[in-house]
C-alpha cells in the first residue's frame, strides 16, 4: 500500500526556499542537525492545524507568520509561503459507509484516485497576512476533474450550488477546503485525510520512563505512551 501524501511541496517555509518532496513507503529524511528535517514535519502538522483552527491560530503557535516565512533574496518571491500537497490513495473515496470494492462499475467510475491541494499565504504591513490563492484539484477515474479555486477572497468551483459562480467569502483566515470540506462530499474526505495527519517527537527518554497505562487509542508526541 503507497502513503496517502504522495509529494510536499514548499515554498517559503522556514529553511526551504523551494523544494519538492515525493514519498515512498517509508521515506527517510537524513541531515545534519540544522538541515531543514524538522522544518518538513512542522509543515504537516501546520497544515494539519490549519484545517482544524484559523490559519491565524496555527500561524501564532508559531510565532506568527514572519516566523514562519524564509529570508528569501529576490524581492518577488519574499512575503510569500506556500504549500502543496498531492494525495493518492483509496481513502480519497472510501467513507465509513462505502465498501468501494463492492461498487458497480458505473461508481467506481466516479471514483476519486488523486487530489492535488496547495495554499499560499502573503503577508502584510502591521503582522497581518492574507490568503492569496488557494486550490484543490481532485482526479475522477474517468479522467473527469472537482474543483475549487480561490483568488484572494473570491471562490469558483464545479460542484454544487455555487458551480459556474463566483462566490465573495466573508470570513477571512480560513481556508475553503476547511469550510467546504465539511458539507460537500467531493472534498469531505481530502480536508479529513489533512486534518487527522499527525507528527511526533519521540524523547528516548521518556520511552525508558515508567508509564501510566492509558487507552493506547494515539501516541503521544513525545511517545510517553509508547507501551501502552
Amino acid at each position: 500500500m503507497g502513503p496517502v501524501v504522495r509529494s510536499l511541496t514548499l515554498k517559503g517555509f522556514r529553511s526551504v526556499r523551494a523544494s519538492q518532496i515525493v514519498f515512498d513507503n517509508p521515506t527517510f529524511l537524513v541531515g545534519r542537525n540544522g538541515s531543514g528535517k524538522s522544518n518538513i514535519a512542522d509543515a504537516f502538522a501546520f497544515l494539519a492545524e490549519a484545517m482544524t483552527l484559523s490559519v491565524n491560530e496555527a500561524l501564532d503557535r508559531r510565532g506568527g507568520l514572519t516566523n514562519l516565512l524564509h529570508k528569501a533574496v529576490d524581492k518577488e518571491s519574499a512575503g510569500t509561503l506556500g504549500i502543496a500537497v498531492e494525495l493518492d490513495h483509496d481513502e480519497l473515496t472510501r467513507s465509513i459507509f462505502d465498501n468501494v470494492d463492492n461498487w458497480p462499475p458505473e461508481a467506481r467510475a466516479s471514483q476519486i484516485v488523486n487530489a492535488r491541494y496547495a495554499f499560499e499565504l502573503r503577508a502584510l504591513p502591521n503582522y497581518r497576512f492574507e490568503i492569496d490563492r488557494e486550490q484543490c484539484v481532485l482526479t475522477r477515474t474517468d479522467g473527469s476533474k472537482v474543483w475549487f479555486d480561490r483568488k484572494k477572497q473570491n471562490v469558483e468551483t464545479n460542484v454544487g450550488m455555487s458551480a459556474g459562480k463566483t462566490t465573495h467569502l466573508m470570513v477571512e483566515g480560513l481556508l475553503v477546503l476547511s469550510l467546504i470540506g465539511s458539507f460537500t462530499d467531493a472534498f469531505f474526505n481530502v480536508a479529513k485525510i489533512l486534518r487527522t495527519m499527525r507528527t511526533y517527537s519521540v524523547e528516548p527518554s521518556r520511552l525508558r520512563e515508567m508509564q501510566d497505562p492509558d487507552s493506547g487509542a494515539s501516541l503521544k508526541r513525545d511517545g510517553a505512551n509508547a507501551a501502552s
